[in-house]
């Protein structure tokens, strides 16, 4: 199964390179890497950012000339989707709990993957009979908003116009980290609790 990690943000409120950040004694996309490996994924990344070759030299690494935003990333990333009975699309600066991957794995429904207040996308789950919808609907918003600073909010109140029953996944823990504070936060209320 192939997971598309997009890994190619600015970090620039975080102020450094986010999938870096050490999480316990790895890097923030090693770890990401290894968690789909563990289930018998085949982690595909792609960014703009030429550090990541060095750092995942055993991984397939893309790197599209043309890549604004995540939705830019899921279209590129679309001619590698093909078959596939579902493909994963999960954000690189993201910390997944492990329960949360099982979850997300084990699903065969189109799910968007939401943290639990819901502020944040981390990423979908996509079965093969939606690939073309969810094209679509990329495409729709690329050519009418792309500078929306909430692409991917945009993108699932449109699925849901489109597929019946399409819910999320929550996760309390699983989120992404814009700061340096919440990540002081994440190591205080997580890491140093063991839940991770």
């Amino acid at each position: 199964m192939k997971v598309i990690i997009m890994a190619a943000g600015q970090s620039s409120r975080f102020g450094s390179n986010k999938q870096f950040i050490k999480i316990g004694d790895e890097t923030l996309i090693r770890r990401l890497c290894r968690q789909v490996i563990e289930r018998e994924g085949t982690p595909i990344i792609v960014t703009q950012n030429k550090n990541l070759k060095r750092h995942c030299k055993n991984f397939e690494i893309y790197q599209p000339k043309y890549y604004d935003t995540q939705l830019h990333s899921m279209l590129f990333s679309s001619s590698l989707w093909e078959n596939e009975d579902k493909v994963i699309l999960l954000w690189g600066d993201t910390i997944f709990t492990d329960d949360f991957c099982d979850k997300i794995f084990n699903e065969m429904n189109f799910k968007v993957l939401l943290s639990e207040n819901k502020s944040e996308t981390l990423g979908m789950v996509v079965p093969s009979q939606y690939y073309e919808i969810l094209r679509k609907q990329i495409k729709i918003i690329l050519s009418k908003n792309p500078e929306d600073v909430a692409l991917a909010f945009t993108l699932y109140s449109k699925l849901k116009e489109e597929i019946e029953n399409i819910e999320l996944i929550a996760d309390f823990i699983s989120r992404d980290i814009d700061t340096q504070k919440e990540l002081t936060i994440f190591h205080n209320e997580v890491i140093l609790e063991d839940k991770i």
